[in-house]
């Protein structure tokens, strides 16, 4: 990534995913562990006109509270007989279906996985003005860190959605897995349109209770650990100097990086899984991974492989793209299984729905899905080094709620960390531009210190208690202009909780984009590298003089 709103843009994601925690599905069944069994909750095939007339209001907000008096439910051609019919003229405002989840649902809900199917046709959808205007399908689940009502409180709502394109599209299956927290207080399914004007039909809606209490069939992972000594290092990207690593590597004492293959989204993959001179780009940036892998043995480095640029585009889009990104993989790993410098796989970068204004095919599966049969594949070839897996939801912790493990040896499981957003994007990005947040700090009752970073981590440890597996905390940061020194202290804050796990962990990130530089000044009008050691950099070096180097290193190799 050249450009400096493409490198904003791939930490983005991780905000995205931390605040909607998002899984979209479309025509996907439901992911099950052996001995699972599925428990319907509510369905609706729209038949029973006076039932549905009860069970769906309508509303112009998400909120489980607004509801349209007035108006009823309007009825039309299902996929077979009767379906459920919204339509409206104007751009301005929105307007729901809502169904409201009742407070003993809610209790059934807790700490489940829990997918929402139904069938949708679309007719003369407007231009959007945004990516999630237009026809969508949204649950929202509030949850105790959240007042009840304040939909524009970002920490703790919950919003998974699918969101579609404008114009029309005929009778489409749509599914959504959404992960429901244990401190949920209230929920709502909305059908609507938001932003636009045109015609949307529904019908065979059901919500059916996937994983819960109850469905552990009692499999674990055998115990692993990767007997490398604690690692910790930095996120690096091209392009880096053999001087950026020297430096790393010598002067830092890193002893792992996490380096992304393939390149930042659409720098050398312009259209991901599908760009026509993918095999060429592919074929480059092995060239250019052997290279800094050189550079990475000459400094004392393992090297994690993160794939990147060849997963954040169209890895949902068509079960074509899913076997490419697989076939990737083999060759990466027929190529790097020998190489002691690398030590490890990491299946894709915070994997989410890139296409999320699109339908995908039918033959789509799931992340849990995809992760398990690609480590599958590499075990075929490499049956020892370790295999990384993200959670969905950007690599965020949520992910970890709705991930199901891999069946497969050796594997380490990876959140991403930049929770919460207003503080680490401060003036990044168009929902967090505004700055002046401090760390710790409090905004209205909510409160922003060690003890909300624990509780926003729970589900990654909880993953960690649950199946003994190992992790590495594959990015983390906060901008360096989050004012006196707060970026330090959520630095610090979040590498103690890492340790007390003890996970690996790398920074995000080493000489890419000057917001996170750890090298710059906190001034955010200053856009060079300081003279001095920042606060940041003396801490993540204070941690890093801790490292042991690999045992194939050797200082003399450094300097021929």
């Amino acid at each position: 990534m050249i450009h400096e709103h493409s490198r904003m843009y791939k930490a983005a994601f991780s905000v995205l995913g931390m605040l909607m925690t998002a899984f979209i599905l479309c025509a996907e069944k439901p992911v099950q562990q052996p001995g699972m069994s599925d428990n319907k909750m509510f369905s609706d095939d729209f038949e029973d006109a006076a039932r549905s007339t009860k069970t769906w209001v309508i509303g112009g907000s998400l909120l489980w509270s607004d509801r349209i008096e007035g108006r009823n439910p309007v009825f039309g051609d299902g996929f077979t007989g009767r379906g459920l019919m919204l339509s409206r003229t104007e751009t301005a405002g929105n307007v729901y279906y809502k169904r409201v989840f009742s407070a003993d649902e809610i209790a059934v809900l807790k700490r489940s996985l829990v997918q929402v199917s139904l069938r949708m046709r679309v007719e003369n959808i407007s231009e959007k003005k945004t990516p999630w205007a237009g026809a969508n399908v949204q649950c929202c689940f509030w949850t105790a860190d959240v007042a009840k009502g304040s939909l524009e409180a970002t920490i703790g709502n919950i919003r998974p959605g699918a969101f579609f394109p404008g114009g029309s599209f005929g009778w489409t299956n749509v599914s959504l897995i959404v992960a429901i927290p244990e401190n949920t207080v209230a929920g709502v399914l909305n059908f609507g349109i938001e932003g636009t004007s045109g015609t949307v039909w529904y019908d065979d809606v059901k919500i059916t209770v996937i994983q819960g209490e109850g469905t552990d069939d009692g499999w674990r992972p055998a115990p692993y650990q990767h007997g490398f000594g604690r690692l910790r290092g930095m996120m690096i990207f091209d392009p880096i100097t053999e001087d950026d690593l020297r430096e790393l590597g010598e002067e830092w004492n890193a002893n792992l990086v996490r380096y992304n293959f393939g390149g930042w989204d659409t720098k050398y993959f312009k259209k991901g899984l599908e760009s026509a001179d993918f095999d060429a780009q592919f074929s480059a940036a092995i060239e250019r991974t052997d290279r800094i892998a050189a550079w990475c043995r000459k400094y004392g480095m393992y090297m994690v492989l993160d794939m990147m640029g060849t997963s954040q585009q169209g890895l949902f889009k068509s079960g074509a793209n899913q076997k490419r990104f697989i076939e990737c993989w083999k060759t990466l790993v027929t190529r790097y299984r020998t190489n002691e410098v690398v030590l490890g796989y990491d299946l894709a970068n915070e994997p989410h729905i890139s296409e999320i204004a699109q339908r995908v095919s039918d033959d789509v599966i799931g992340w849990s899905d995809l992760a398990e049969k690609t480590s599958m594949e590499i075990r075929k070839i490499d049956p020892v080094k370790p295999i990384y897996i993200e959670g969905s939801s950007g690599g965020s912790p949520q992910g970890f709620l709705r991930l199901r493990p891999a069946r497969v040896s050796n594997v380490i499981y990876s959140p991403h960390m930049y929770d919460p957003g207003h503080i680490t994007h401060q003036g990044v990005l168009a929902s967090t531009k505004a700055v002046g947040f401090e760390y710790p700090g409090r905004q209205g009752t909510a409160v922003y210190d060690k003890e909300y970073l624990e509780r926003a981590l729970k589900p990654a440890t909880d993953f960690q208690k649950k199946w003994n597996v190992p992790m590495l905390m594959g990015e983390f940061s906060c901008v360096r202009w989050a004012p006196n020194g707060s970026a330090a202290r959520y630095i610090s804050d979040c590498i103690d909780i890492f340790e007390k796990y003890n996970w690996d962990w790398c920074f995000h990130s080493f000489r890419e984009w000057q917001g996170w530089n750890p090298e710059y000044e906190a001034d955010i009008s200053v856009t060079n590298r300081a003279p001095y050691m920042t606060d940041r950099v003396k801490l993540l070096r204070s941690w890093f003089a801790k490292n042991k180097k690999p045992a194939w290193y050797t200082k003399a190799a450094s300097v021929k």
